[in-house]
């Protein structure tokens, strides 16, 4: 592997020789085991040809077309029995005044048996810390909302010591960032087009680690087969952390379509009630009703403004069986939507935003497979559940295109004219940036690209317009944080993120989403389930949501029974409270405020080590918290807002360094309690910082304000 600069992967263009199934489990790249689905083995061995610089019949050429640019060339390469039929070129170019070095690549594929599935350029290798401490290497990836891999070299990846990552929340936005001891590598691409793309990581003690961008050709059973990458890969060197990397994204990011509109505070198209909501209860149709509104929880939750996520409501009321065709409502809707209202609950609904019940009147009527995304061999792809006893149903992935957009428009619009839901919630809609279409009804080119997700998004716009021509400040929602869809959707459903890999050791959870995003989109809930509650003395209830708090996720997922009959439901119910009103009380922080780097507490805490249960599982990780979790932000008005939560059982005396870098002058600032208003909070002037100080109380929040 040793020079490698580039590899491609062709495959085989499909003919009649095979006789093949008309539907396929999906699997967003055949030849991988994405984990998107079962792997796909109708790609035979033979079907796959790989080359890379490092093993070719030809040797490469260097051109220097000018000062700042390098073209490596490679001219005539044999695919297969075909003789010189392939050219391939790598272009890099560093200008005077910008500190990315930038690549480009393409080829001319002259090849009438195959097309270029992957072209892999640039690869960077040996990735390795100089001073050889590999316990003290970091890589910080946007794996949903971000993880740090700790010493990844000998480690590995989340687990892994190769992973495959398609552009969607397992890497939600477009760079990576490694770095020792404050020395780093920033590694990413600029693509404000939104197009398929994968990355490759490797992993290896002697040889370091191996970072490469995939493209995706969107020609790939086109012959001949010529193309470029449209946009810029791009490394750099940087001083500093995970943070410092997101802000160097956060440069660019900000200027890209999806970011467009403007800040929370200032986006119009996001109704004030949705941005400002202070819980999203999940609690489905099935569920029992009356405890949604027990005297005991109204009373607690006099004041906040509440919704509810609303599962298994309609007809087959199970995800997505029966989707999209929910309606007629049934009694059981009818009465839950009822007792919301009553009760001035909002309710975002659950809908599925790409599945399509192949047994559904609309999917029979549509031939909703002629409508289906096809992969590399024309087959229709599915989701095939037919085997689950709670779920036997087998789903079409829809392509956004007229008619699935007029299907899923007809259920939104009833959502809205009919159920009176205030939102809906487009389950699988964010993982669309993945998806390889090849079916010609749709899609001009074939392959990657990115028209698929541009279609979506012109189908969320067209659901919006629809939805508000009954509630004018409906909302929508989606599943996992992808930077590409911002722009489209009023918030995004973030539970995910909490029952994704870590392990003490190897991987910590981090706010990089937050940190190039946060006052610009909304990220809500927390993934948990009855054992956070009822195991330890609740700690990975309190923790997760002490942690989601201090992250700025809005609330969401959280349950009445959590909070009236789990055991420990006095604990999950008080915290919760302090929590609620935390949040509600500092919004332009939480809600509206841009995340500066996490403050640095200078008196020694303790830690807590505890068992962070998966999801609803009975699995769990184990895991290190600090005694008390912080975060530091800055406000539209310039107000600096420092939030900490201490998911002990005993008060922590906390004291926070603050520096120039943040205040700009030290000599007259000015604090106040926000959380709790009787909290006492001073500051002073040590050694030419100023010292913030306080007692945190016990499994409590605090969020004190700072103005400069």
């Amino acid at each position: 592997m040793s020079g490698l600069l580039w590899s491609a992967q062709l495959r085989k263009i499909p003919g009649k020789r095979l006789k093949l199934p008309a539907t396929a489990a999906l699997s967003n790249d055949p030849e991988q085991n994405d984990k998107g689905g079962r792997q796909n083995d109708i790609g035979l061995s033979a079907d796959l040809l790989k080359m890379t610089s490092a093993n070719l019949n030809v040797g490469g050429i260097l051109s220097k077309p000018d000062k700042n640019t390098l073209i490596f060339k490679w001219n005539g390469i044999d695919v297969g029995t075909e003789k010189a039929v392939f050219d391939l070129w790598v272009k890099i170019s560093l200008a005077p005044n910008d500190k990315f070095v930038r690549f480009r690549a393409g080829f001319n594929n002259r090849s009438t048996e195959y097309t270029v599935f992957y072209l892999t350029a640039p690869v960077i290798q040996g990735i390795y810390p100089e001073n050889g401490e590999l316990k003290e290497d970091r890589l910080a990836i946007p794996c949903f909302t971000g993880r740090l891999c700790l010493n990844p070299i000998e480690n590995g990846i989340l687990g892994k010591k190769e992973r495959f990552q398609q552009n969607r929340s397992g890497h939600s936005m477009q760079f990576d960032a490694y770095y020792n001891r404050q020395n780093g590598l920033y590694l990413g691409c600029f693509d404000g087009e939104q197009n398929v793309k994968r990355y490759r990581y490797k992993t290896d003690k002697e040889t370091g680690l191996t970072w490469a961008m995939v493209h995706v050709p969107d020609n790939m059973k086109k012959v001949p087969q010529i193309w470029e990458t449209p946009y810029d890969t791009v490394i750099r060197c940087f001083q500093g952390d995970w943070y410092d990397a997101a802000r160097i994204y956060r440069q660019w990011a900000l200027k890209q379509q999806w970011s467009a509109e403007g800040p929370l505070l200032t986006r119009k198209s996001t109704p004030k009630w949705f941005k400002e909501i202070d819980e999203w209860f999940l609690w489905g149709v099935q569920k029992n009703r009356s405890l949604m509104y027990t005297p005991e929880l109204l009373k607690a939750m006099k004041g906040l403004n509440l919704g509810i996520f609303a599962t298994y409501w309609g007809k087959g009321s199970y995800f997505h069986n029966r989707t999209p065709d929910r309606f007629p409502l049934p009694p059981s809707t009818v009465e839950y939507i009822k007792l919301a209202k009553q009760h001035r609950f909002r309710i975002v609904a659950y809908i599925q935003g790409i599945c399509w019940d192949i047994e559904t009147e609309s999917f029979k009527q549509e031939a909703g497979f002629e409508h289906a995304v096809k992969n590399f061999y024309g087959q229709s792809l599915v989701w095939d559940f037919s085997k689950k006893k709670k779920n036997p149903n087998i789903t079409a992935i829809a392509y956004p295109g007229k008619v699935w957009t007029r299907v899923l428009g007809d259920t939104v619009e009833k959502m809205a004219r009919v159920a009176k839901f205030d939102a809906a919630y487009l389950d699988s809609d964010n993982h669309g940036g993945t998806y390889l279409n090849f079916n010609p009804l749709y899609n001009k080119n074939s392959g990657g690209g990115n028209e698929y997700i541009k279609a979506n998004q012109k189908m969320v716009r067209e659901l919006r317009k629809r939805a508000r021509e009954y509630n004018p400040e409906f909302c929508f929602v989606a599943e996992s944080f992808w930077e590409g869809n911002i722009g489209v959707l009023d918030g995004i459903l973030a539970c995910n993120n909490w029952h994704r890999y870590l392990k003490k050791g190897e991987a910590e959870a981090i706010p990089l989403a937050q940190a190039v995003y946060h006052d610009y989109t909304i990220l809500f809930s927390t993934w948990l389930g009855k054992r956070d509650v009822e195991n330890d003395d609740s700690i990975s209830f309190i923790a997760k949501f002490g942690q989601a708090l201090v992250w700025g996720f809005k609330p969401g997922y959280n349950q009445p029974a959590n909070l009236l009959t789990f055991k420990n439901h006095g604990t999950a119910l008080s915290t919760s409270l302090k929590r609620y009103h935390a949040y509600a009380a500092a919004k332009k922080f939480l809600v509206y405020g841009e995340m500066l780097r996490e403050p640095k507490i200078i008196n020694k805490l303790p830690e807590v080590d505890f068992r962070y249960w998966r999801a609803w599982s009975k699995t769990w990780f184990n895991v290190t918290y600090p005694a008390v979790l912080r975060s530091m932000w800055k406000a539209v008005d310039g107000s600096l807002g420092i939030v900490l939560y201490n998911i002990t059982k005993e008060p922590q005396h906390v004291k926070i360094q603050l520096t120039t870098k943040e205040l700009a002058n030290v000599s007259n600032v000015k604090i106040k309690s926000i959380y709790p208003k009787t909290l006492v909070a001073t500051a002073a002037i040590q050694s030419g910082y100023v010292v913030v100080s306080c007692s945190v109380p016990a499994r409590s929040p605090v969020v004190i304000q700072i103005n400069r």
